[in-house]
């Protein structure tokens, strides 16, 4: 079995530092979805990403099928989530269609 590959390979220290800023932003927002797109936003600046988005299933209570994104630059990357959600509409179209 492969071993996992950490989100985030630095410095015991550094990975403290990373986990407390996201608990941080997270305690500071008003709203759980503000506390999610804050860590998305955490994740995506300390890994480098300039884009990234957080999906949940139909499993998952009040937050089902809702996405969240963080964009850095979002007029630039706007029609990288352009592509991205209707990739993923068209997923779900096809799996939609499948269970009929």
């Amino acid at each position: 079995m492969d071993e996992p590959v950490p989100l985030f390979a630095g410095t015991p220290e550094q990975r403290l530092l990373f986990l407390q800023s996201i608990v941080q932003a997270a305690d500071n927002a008003p709203t759980v979805q503000d506390a999610l797109h804050a860590a998305l936003g955490r994740v995506c600046e300390t890994m480098g990403w300039q884009a990234g988005r957080l999906q949940f299933s139909a499993q998952a209570g009040d937050l089902a099928l809702r996405t969240f994104w963080h964009l850095r630059d979002p007029e630039q990357l706007q029609s990288f989530r352009s592509l991205a959600e209707a990739r993923r509409n068209a997923t779900d179209a096809g799996k939609l269609g499948a269970a009929s």
